[in-house]
Order: C-alpha cells, then structure tokens, then sequence
C-alpha cells in the first residue's frame, strides 16, 4: 500500500458525511475501524492465528484496518487516540503486581513455617 493510497483512504474516512432531511442538515460522523473488531484482534495477537492474519489481508490489511502507516505508525493526535481508545480501549493492564517482599519478610515467612518451628523447638531442648 502506498502512501498515497493510505492518504486518501484516510481522507475519505475522515470526512464527514451531511445528511438533510427538511431542510435540516445533520452532520454523522464516519464509522472508523469498521474492518476489524476486538475479537479479531485478540485472536491474531493472542493466539497467533495464521487464518485471521490472512483473512485480514496480511500486514498490508491489518494497517488499513487499524488505520495505520506499517512505516510511520499512527497519526497520534488528540482526535485519533481517543477513537482508538474509544474503539479499542486503553492500553492498560488490568492487574497491579504486589509489591517486592524485602529480606526481614522472607525470613518472617521461613521462621513460622511448621517444621522449622518443630526444629527450633528440638534445638532448644
């Protein structure tokens, strides 16, 4: 796909269409990312599925579908990510890791284990 072609597809899913209806304009906004969906993204990155990838159009055909520049990436301004993230949700990772257990917590969790209590005890004796 060339750089012309991407340009004036993205040109043309850009612009707004007017509908009048009475004499009463209405501007409707262009329906994006209409070529793919959530499901088949999570199918061809998740599972690495080789159909989804070709039925897709290959890389060629997921960047159209993504509205992307395979070169140059996204567009990137305000416009743009808030569609993606509207269309695709944000890029964040849903579960927080715990937090590091320092030295004094490893050796807490050793020492009230059953059998190092149990051999402590006996040591004592």
């Amino acid at each position: 796909m060339t750089k012309e072609n991407y340009n004036n597809l993205k040109a043309k899913q850009r612009s707004a269409s007017k509908v009048t209806l009475m004499s009463t304009s209405i501007e409707v906004e262009p329906v994006r990312f209409s070529g793919i969906d959530i499901s088949s993204i999570t199918k061809l990155v998740k599972r690495k599925d080789r159909r989804s990838h070709e039925e897709l159009g290959g890389v060629a055909g997921v960047a159209t579908a993504l509205e992307t520049n395979v070169e140059d990436g996204i567009n990137g301004d305000e416009d743009d990510i808030s569609s993606r993230q509207k269309a695709f949700g944000s890029n964040v990772h849903g579960k927080k890791q715990p937090a590091a257990k320092t030295v004094y917590e490893f050796a807490l969790d050793a020492l009230i284990e059953p059998m190092i209590l149990i051999l402590l005890s006996c040591a004592v004796l």
